[in-house]
């Protein structure tokens, strides 16, 4: 991690995501400007909490990691997003409730440290209001998550996920993490993609997956819960 003083770079960036009109409540508090590392740990589950995070440039993995080893994506964060930090101070937390990985060389985070301002935030009532917003959310979207997974097989729930996660006409994601977050092995997934091109659902380039029946694919994925109600 490193710090880097550059108020204009800082004031920039979060002019850039429109931050001072998302949450106005930001503007209260002297942020710093942070850099990390690809694969560097913004912070570790178990582990004291130092920063409330809000992420301005490339993408924050934030995962759970069981005693076996075995680890599981949970979400990505992107640009313009808080990454962590709201959840411990809600709970009144000291320590992470999850392990938060940079993704990408050069992560920026505009960091606002905890250990000053976790009460001055807990009694901001902007702020609770916009933490309560973001984690009702977050409540509902791994609710139909978990349900979807629950109840329909990988065909229907990959279909969907590449759907959405596509700019239209191709799939870029990266496979390991798509595994991870549909929650099965990368072998599982391999294998329907593999099905899924033997169908002529896709076809597999240098660029990426291309989505050559989306007809198809949106039979498949048309049972899936949608949070549309968010």
């Amino acid at each position: 991690m490193e710090h880097i003083q550059d108020p204009a770079r800082l004031e920039a960036l979060l002019t850039r995501h429109k931050i001072p009109e998302h949450m106005p409540w930001a503007s209260a508090y002297p942020w710093s400007l942070l850099r990390y590392e690809q694969w560097e740990y913004l912070c570790r589950l178990r582990e004291p909490m130092e920063y409330l995070l809000l992420l301005l440039e490339g993408s924050v993995l934030i995962t759970l990691t069981n005693a076996m080893g075995r680890t599981r994506l949970v979400s990505v964060a992107r640009p313009g997003d808080l990454a962590g930090g709201d959840v411990e101070v809600v709970l009144g937390n000291t320590l992470a409730t999850a392990d938060l990985r940079a993704q990408e060389q050069d992560v920026l985070c505009a960091a606002l440290s905890l250990r000053h301002y976790r009460d001055a935030l807990y009694q901001d009532l902007e702020f609770l209001r916009y933490s309560s917003r973001r984690l009702a959310q977050i409540m509902v979207l791994n609710t139909f998550h978990t349900t979807n997974n629950l109840l329909f097989p990988l065909e229907n729930r990959l279909a969907a996920y590449l759907l959405d996660h596509s700019d239209g006409t191709c799939f870029q994601g990266n496979l390991t993490r798509t595994a991870e977050l549909l929650g099965v092995s990368y072998r599982q997934l391999t294998r329907i993609m593999k099905r899924f091109s033997e169908h002529g659902y896709l076809t597999r380039t240098t660029a990426g997956w291309y989505l050559t029946d989306r007809a198809a694919l949106e039979r498949l994925s048309r049972c899936m819960e949608s949070p549309d109600i968010l």
